[in-house]
């Protein structure tokens, strides 16, 4: 085998790695889902690890969203797909505002802490500015369960998760699956 050869093999190899380690979520521990997220620069930063993003919340069984820390991506990123029938929300750089104050509290689990699940107060509807896949400027109005998915998400963005505190004894409720 060529020097040249084994060049281009190991950097094959080493990109198949990197995309790889890109799809697996990350779960227990894992410093990025404790970190706080920094925003998207739409211009400098690149983008790819966005199809991963995707990848890794389609072959989830059960995921409904999924924040790109998840991912070990520390920017300012989810998608969400509060069903498979519905199309699939990139949001980069969301700011969330809460449009109705009503809460009310329903079962949640975490593709980064699986088998664990806890009861959490959510608001019945937020609206979130964001830009979507292609740079375009987009606000929407969710509410019920699409609301719970994005409010979820955005904790993530800060790195906070409820059913992390609740794995870890800071809060009362998780119970495993």
């Amino acid at each position: 085998m060529s020097k040249a050869s084994t060049k281009r093999r190991k950097r094959r190899n080493a990109s198949i790695r990197a995309r790889r380690d890109l799809t697996r979520i990350r779960t227990f521990g894992d410093p990025a889902l404790s970190a706080v997220c920094a925003p998207i620069d739409m211009i400098a930063d690149h983008l790819d690890w966005i199809e991963n993003l995707v990848t890794s919340l389609a072959h989830a069984p059960n995921g409904v969203g999924l924040a790109a820390p998840q991912i070990g991506v520390l920017k300012r990123a989810f998608i969400i797909w509060p069903g498979r029938e519905a199309r699939p929300v990139i949001c980069l750089n969301p700011v969330m505002t809460v449009v109705d104050l009503t809460t009310y509290e329903s079962k949640e689990g975490c593709l980064s802490y699986p088998g664990y699940s806890l009861r959490v107060k959510r608001y019945m509807s937020v609206h979130l500015d964001y830009m979507s896949w292609g740079s375009i400027p987009t606000s929407e109005d969710f509410d019920h369960r699409a609301s719970r998915i994005i409010q979820h998400e955005m904790a993530h963005l800060d790195g906070i998760c409820e059913v992390r505190d609740a794995w870890l004894g800071l809060k009362g409720g998780a119970r495993g699956n």
